[in-house]
């Protein structure tokens, strides 16, 4: 069965920002509080009954957030299912996971 279009975005988007974060799959999964098994599934557009808390408990570290748009309405940059936020505030979030990785916050 092929995998919806929605997950496979997602997936996408999750994979390509945890991967400019320089985070593995378990640092992002002990950050958001959830399995690496979960965090896998995601980005492989496989997690199509994840429920929506544990979704944004994976998106928000990453500074990733859903975003719904009504049909007829074009898709560009900033109505993607997750989208990239601004720079400044990409410069906060590198800043808190480089803390977070100093602090020793990840261990394994």
């Amino acid at each position: 069965m092929e995998k919806p279009q929605f997950s496979r975005e997602i997936g996408q988007s999750v994979q390509a920002r945890r991967a400019s974060l320089s985070l593995t799959q378990k640092q992002l999964a002990s950050i958001a509080g959830v399995s690496e098994r979960l965090v896998r599934s995601i980005e492989a557009g496989a997690a199509q009954g994840v429920g929506l808390t544990k979704l944004e408990a994976v998106l928000a570290p990453l500074g990733l957030e859903l975003r719904l748009v009504g049909a007829g309405h074009p898709k560009d940059e900033s109505t993607s299912s997750a989208h990239f936020r601004d720079d400044e505030y990409e410069m906060l979030l590198q800043s808190a996971v480089d803390s977070w990785r100093s602090a020793g916050g990840y261990r394994g």
